[in-house]
């Protein structure tokens, strides 16, 4: 079956042509930042005699990590009839790139390839990825617990914020019988202090997806 290559830019071409050569491909979508359009222009000059559909996505708004997790998560939503064809390829990546477009696939639950030798290897993919299990009202939350400093004192502050009662608010934070709530998706965390006072605040996780999600 024909995949849908999302391929980081990098020094190296061969990791993204090994790729492309073994798993096949119909489209490759090669990102990266802007100064990399020329290595990109390249790439699609090697490609074009397979019959590859290439094209460049520069990495913008956000920098390194949430902007790579914006743009992913666009790339996988304008082909989410096909989401179980893509495979995002680390192989050429520098450190910097690799870990922000791993995020960026561990957000949008897809499957990720590497070459650190002279061999594919599958990376884990998640059993679900966040933009499954994140409701529209939950990443309302999450948004305005951004939006707020990333920190509260008040569940009404933060519900009113987000537009919702302060019982809704509280389910889509602790969750309930029927679904998970985000302290239990680690995308939260809610401490008690003393008299009942109470900090609620988003995790590394929830911020990435407050800022980055586009569901």
């Amino acid at each position: 079956m024909a995949l849908i290559h999302i391929a980081v830019v990098g020094e190296e071409q061969e990791p993204i042509l090994a790729a492309v050569r073994e798993l096949g491909a119909d489209r490759v979508i090669l990102i990266g930042e802007e100064h990399k359009r020329e290595a990109a222009a390249q790439l699609t000059t090697v490609l074009k005699p397979l019959g590859v559909d290439t094209e460049f996505e520069p990495i913008r708004d956000g920098g390194m990590l949430l902007g790579t997790i914006r743009l992913v998560q666009a790339i996988v939503q304008a082909h989410k009839d096909r989401k179980q064809d893509i495979v995002v390829n680390l192989g050429a990546a520098d450190k910097s790139n690799a870990c922000a477009t791993l995020s960026a696939a561990f957000v949008a639950g897809v499957k990720t390839v590497d070459m650190p030798g002279d061999e594919l290897v599958f990376l884990p993919v998640l059993r679900f990825s966040y933009d499954e299990v994140v409701s529209e009202a939950k990443l309302a939350v999450l948004r305005a617990l951004d939006d707020l400093g990333g920190e509260v004192e008040k569940l009404r502050d933060l519900a009113d914020e987000a537009g919702l009662q302060d019982s809704l608010a509280s389910y889509h934070i602790r969750g309930g019988r029927d679904g998970k709530g985000l302290v239990e998706l680690d995308l939260v965390e809610v401490d008690r202090g003393t008299r009942g006072a109470l900090t609620i605040r988003l995790t590394p996780m929830g911020e990435l997806l407050a800022r980055g999600m586009d569901m």
